[in-house]
């Protein structure tokens, strides 16, 4: 009913816009037209910025969520130019609900020299599964030198108690793996945008803004191949990847190639006790740990017990999962019913047999009698 009621809604009005930024420091100020958010960064050297590709990207999210034409005489570069462009192809091709490309106009392109991986990267830095794998399995590499934490991601700014909360044991997860950890902080949600399909372009936007002092950057994998197209569409796969990295300023898309049970054992195995830090949770915003309960923190706890064990202290309520599971009920949302059918099946095959993997093979059964099959015909 959604799908056909966001189908029904009519196109938001064109609107024509100018892209500016006013830099004081390390902070930036960016409007676009009527909309205008902030920049900042506690990095500590001030950052020079010889293109304004970071602001396009910010711009681009705007731009694609409320259908706004840009216009801009700053200095972008043409990768920049030909990444934002790429997107707004895919996001054509794809055509999903609430996303509207629009023309973008450029006056000052720069043609830049590409950049190498020889040059110090950062990576985005957020204190979950994801990430946390991603920064031990950059260990290997010297010159990745830095995390980045965004206040203005997972949590809508600094000042909240749950981003209070996640920054020290983000800065404890960076120094276990070896990074100096940066804080961006950026306004850029309380705009609105579609969170799901472009929230890979706040990253982007967070990464380019440092692209003075680094030579590229890297964010994680939401997931393996196989769950990348059961979740489709979503904003971090490796076709979006591909799009958002450009010769002058790489993007690598780490742990794409694993799953989420096998990220966490990677982490939960590592020497350096990482795993005491992950903050997973999204039920609860006010303290940046892990509920215990909601459906991510229970993922989670699944994920863990494919190692043979549990972590009860990193989770406030350790409810019994056999029960939590042979009691759970499939969400309406198709889309969320087959994402939850795939985590499932991946998780399944890494469960040692009993009441645990029994009450998730009676979940799978009540979601595949409520899941439409795909199919073209």
């Amino acid at each position: 009913m959604q799908s056909l009621l966001d189908f029904l809604r009519p196109e938001p009005k064109r609107e024509t816009a100018e892209l500016k930024v006013s830099v004081s420091g390390n902070l930036a100020e960016i409007s676009l037209g009527k909309r205008s958010f902030f920049i900042r960064s506690d990095a500590a050297t001030p950052i020079k910025h010889d293109v304004y590709d970071f602001a396009l990207f910010g711009a681009l999210a705007l731009s694609i969520s409320h259908n706004v034409e840009i216009k801009t005489d700053l200095p972008i570069s043409r990768a920049a130019i030909d990444s934002a462009e790429r997107l707004k192809a895919i996001m054509n091709m794809w055509l999903p609900r609430k996303i509207y490309p629009a023309p973008l106009n450029f006056s000052n392109i720069v043609e830049s020299e590409p950049s190498s991986f020889d040059r110090p990267g950062l990576m985005c830095l957020s204190g979950g599964v994801d990430s946390t794998f991603a920064a031990l399995e950059a260990q290997e590499d010297p010159k990745l030198t830095h995390g980045l934490l965004i206040a203005g991601a997972d949590y809508p700014n600094a000042q909240t108690s749950g981003f209070k909360s996640l920054k020290p044991r983000v800065q404890t997860i960076a120094k276990k793996t070896g990074l100096e950890l940066i804080t961006v902080e950026t306004s850029i949600r309380k705009l609105g945008f579609n969170w799901d399909m472009l929230h890979t372009l706040n990253l982007a936007m967070c990464l380019n803004y440092h692209s003075g002092h680094f030579g590229w950057g890297a964010f994680a994998a939401d997931s393996s191949p196989a769950m990348e197209f059961a979740a489709f569409p979503w904003g971090n796969n490796r076709v979006i990847h591909s799009a958002l990295s450009s010769a002058r300023f790489p993007i690598r898309h780490l742990g794409r190639d694993f799953s989420r049970a096998a990220k966490v054992r990677k982490i939960i195995g590592h020497p350096s006790d990482v795993a005491s830090d992950l903050s997973v949770c999204y039920q609860e915003q006010s303290h940046g740990g892990n509920c215990g309960v909601c459906m991510k923190c229970i993922r989670t706890r699944l994920c863990i017990l494919t190692s043979g064990r549990e972590l009860p202290g990193l989770f406030v309520q350790n409810d019994k999962l056999e029960t939590i599971m042979g009691n759970r009920a499939p969400q309406k949302n198709q889309a969320s019913k087959r994402d939850d059918l795939a985590v499932m099946w991946e998780l399944r095959s890494d469960l040692a047999d009993g009441p645990v993997k029994d009450a998730i093979d009676g979940y799978i059964k009540r979601l595949k009698s409520r899941t439409i099959p795909l199919g073209r015909r």
